[in-house]
């Protein structure tokens, strides 16, 4: 005699789900349950931080911290005189949280900037010693100008000054993403020397401020590169590998929002063209209705559109400073740009 089926078993498949409706209802409700509390954000949640940001921020403020720090010491305070604050700003404008591969050209772009800002600030000060010594009294002992207010001295400086905040900003408006802070940084050595100089008398003393300055900047720079380099060192590459894993999640996610877009599409969603304007009426009562399936689907879709270009955009950026970078590994420059293609290839016809 065979044995009847059990409907646990899948023989029957008449009403057994009829419990787990009543059960997932309870489970709703028991979820829905207004006395249990959600759980309260962190101290971290509140501020918007999260791991990630907090190394950033702590990467960030080393090389000032260090420079302020090294400046209490009666050594650095005496070879660094009333410039050793130029180090926590060159430092802090070194941006060492960039990734190595933007960071190492950055930094050297800005000594370069810092250089060349010095041998211009010479030329100015020497300008305006010759202008001291062509309409002042005859020079005292040593070949020294004579001292005191001299209005030529201080208009040459002051033509020096404006000539140069005009073309470092005319470079700046010109190339922004490679001169915005290293051109700074000339700024602040022109401004300094040239609104010094009309209080020198000799070559000497300019070149005493120069120095100073200059290796001021520098070793901030310096400080900038070590902590770049040394704490938590993040390569170009490794953005490039987040941002090519970022783009395939997009790229499933957006497949599948077209194929929920043309699931909804229905043949009678589509409809002559009216002949006249509904009224204003009929126009309020439409705007006041909810958007269909329809229109979420597609609204979904165009985000999920915008943040695939948006990102392809970045990853354009950031492949080039990627293949500067000198990393250990299997991919080189060429591969990188032949990954970069390949997305590109697939992101732009969708």
């Amino acid at each position: 005699m065979e044995k009847a089926p059990d409907p646990a078993e899948g023989g029957l498949s008449s009403t057994p789900k009829e419990p787990s409706r009543h059960v997932s209802a309870a489970v709703d409700e028991n979820e829905g349950d207004p006395d249990e509390t959600p759980p309260r954000p962190g101290l971290l949640a509140k501020l918007g931080l999260d791991p990630p940001t907090i190394i950033v921020l702590f990467k960030g403020s080393v090389p000032p911290t260090v420079a302020v720090a090294m400046y209490q010491s009666d050594v650095v305070s005496g070879y660094f005189l009333t410039f050793g604050y130029f180090i926590a700003i060159s430092s802090f404008l070194a941006l060492p949280v960039l990734p190595r591969g933007k960071f190492v050209p950055h930094v050297l772009l800005s000594a370069l900037c810092a250089c060349a800002a010095s041998a211009v600030s010479l030329l100015a000060m020497w300008s305006a010693l010759q202008a001291r010594a062509h309409t002042s009294s005859p020079p005292g002992d040593g070949g020294a100008a004579a001292p005191g207010y001299n209005s030529s001295q201080n208009v040459v400086a002051a033509i020096w000054l404006v000539a140069n905040t005009w073309v470092v900003n005319a470079a700046r408006g010109r190339w922004p993403e490679r001169l915005n802070l290293p051109s700074v940084l000339y700024a602040i050595v022109v401004d300094v020397a040239c609104t010094t100089a009309p209080t020198f008398t000799t070559m000497a003393q300019a070149e005493t401020l120069v120095r100073e300055l200059l290796i001021s900047i520098l070793a901030g720079l310096g400080l900038a590169l070590a902590a770049n380099l040394i704490i938590v060192p993040v390569s170009s590459r490794m953005i490039v590998a987040g941002q090519t894993k970022k783009m395939l999640g997009l790229l499933r996610r957006a497949v599948q929002q077209q194929r929920v877009y043309l699931r909804s599409v229905k043949s009678e969603h589509v409809a002559l063209v009216p002949t006249r304007r509904p009224s204003l009426a009929a126009e309020e009562s439409i705007g006041r209705q909810e958007p269909t399936k329809e229109a979420k689907a597609a609204q979904s879709l165009k985000e999920s559109r915008d943040a695939l270009l948006e990102l392809l955009g970045a990853m354009a950026k950031e492949t080039q400073f990627a293949k500067w970078d000198v990393a250990y590994g299997k991919l080189d420059a060429s591969d990188l740009q032949g990954i970069f293609r390949l997305l590109r290839s697939i992101v732009v016809p969708m």
